[in-house]
């Protein structure tokens, strides 16, 4: 990784020199973010005993390099974290072809919608309501059509294991398709999205079922002078075997009885900010994510997160943000408690 990042690096400063501005523009950013919280988890959370711990640690997915170039209709962007996971974030080329964009690479699927800034353990308000992917980033072929508001995305397949089917095959014959589109109706905007997805999972006897995946999902986006509110919900079916981000929230389909049982699903989203002054901003909100199997007996597993944070600016790229917030995993399908998490801290961001 670290020799990845120093050819990089040379490029970017060999591409400065040599690439003719007029031709290609060359775009280096990057930002470092680092955690410093104390957090609380009850006997229920982590099996055993109440617990307390310090987190005290560099943010990886909230830290980043990134690299944009443009040549003519051509847009390339790599952006890659300092360590751990998947080491490139994104890594896309983009053509602009006059009536639209083609998009071919690594990136934000169509539906990918943050609506949230918690920055707790590198954003994991996402998995509580938000519409995307537990990759958040897939490999993708994307169209951007009708002036930017129509983004048509077909993805790389995602397959899961399904309870209670031993499955040793999983065979895939189309790629996901996600769609968004974008309305603006100053103040407010508005996106509506949805996918489908199929695949079939196959045991050592060659017996096989299809299990098939979709969400549908509206957010709003709404200012009002120095007060802003975001919003998001969707319904799915099957949204763990489509590849959504989750807790510990059972959305995975299971087979029961000869047949694969669908698991409804639901989440959403309700956050609202305040600008205070040109340095401090004020923002809270609270998500919430629950499936239930199509089986007699079985409950909804849910489970929800509220925090409030305090972003302080103190110069161009330097940031401190106080937080606190209460993640609450509830009861899961047989109706065992879950337990709960809370913390309080800072993140602490430069941007450069």
């Amino acid at each position: 990784m670290k020799k990845l990042l120093v050819i990089l690096m040379a490029i970017a400063m060999v591409g400065a020199f040599t690439i003719p501005a007029a031709a290609s523009e060359l775009t280096v950013k990057g930002y470092a973010s680092f955690e410093t919280f104390m957090v609380d988890q009850d006997k229920d959370r982590t099996g055993t005993f109440d617990e307390s711990d310090l987190r005290w640690t560099q943010q990886d997915v909230l830290s980043r390099i990134s690299f944009k170039l443009v040549s003519g209709d051509v847009t390339g962007y790599v952006e890659l974290r300092p360590y751990g996971g998947t080491s490139a974030r994104h890594w896309f080329g983009e053509w602009d072809f006059g009536s639209g964009k083609l998009l071919v690479g690594h990136t934000w699927t169509p539906a990918t919608i943050f609506s949230n800034a918690s920055n707790y353990k590198d954003n994991i308000m996402s998995h509580f309501g938000n519409m995307n992917w537990a990759a958040a980033r897939l490999d993708q072929i994307r169209f951007t059509l009708l002036d930017g508001n129509l983004k048509l995305g077909f993805l790389t397949p995602n397959t899961a294991a399904v309870p209670g089917f031993t499955s040793a095959d999983y065979e895939t014959s189309l790629p996901t398709i996600e769609a968004a589109y974008t309305l603006k109706l100053d103040p407010v905007k508005l996106i509506f999205c949805g996918g489908y997805a199929s695949y079939d999972v196959v045991d050592v006897a060659d017996n096989s079922e299809t299990v098939t995946s979709n969400f549908f999902g509206l957010a709003a986006f709404a200012n009002f002078g120095e007060m802003y509110v975001k919003a998001e919900a969707h319904i799915s079916t099957n949204e763990g075997n489509y590849g959504f981000n989750g807790p510990e929230t059972d959305t995975n389909a299971n087979f029961a009885a000869g047949d694969v049982k669908d698991n409804d699903g639901l989440g959403y989203q309700l956050i609202v900010g305040y600008k205070a002054s040109d340095t401090v901003k004020v923002e809270a909100g609270y998500g919430f994510i629950s499936g239930e199997d199509d089986i007699a007996g079985a409950k909804a597993d849910e489970a929800s997160m509220m925090y409030v944070m305090v972003p302080i600016t103190l110069a161009p790229g330097v940031t401190i943000t106080p937080e606190a917030g209460v993640l609450d995993f509830m009861d899961d399908s047989a109706g065992a408690a879950q337990g709960e998490e809370t913390y309080f801290g800072a993140t602490w961001k430069i941007a450069f």
